[in-house]
């Protein structure tokens, strides 16, 4: 790495100058409407998937846990 950082370094900035840095970020609300958007007949099951792995993160352990009677 050391090595390589006197090329590597200048060359990244001359094209950060050149073409600019770009950032293309979506948050979960978006990303979920672009997924829902694209519904093909072939991939409702794929979408279902990626639709609840977004989904996830917004539950709680006791959301989904179940009661243990003893």
């Amino acid at each position: 790495m050391i090595a390589t950082f006197p090329i590597a370094y200048p060359i990244s900035k001359i094209l950060d100058l050149v073409l600019g840095e770009e950032v293309v970020s979506y948050d979960r609300k978006w990303l979920m409407e672009l997924i829902k958007m694209s519904n093909e007949e072939g991939l409702v099951e794929e979408l279902k998937i990626a639709l609840g792995a977004m989904k996830i993160s917004d539950k709680t352990v006791t959301d989904v846990m179940t009661r243990i009677d003893i």
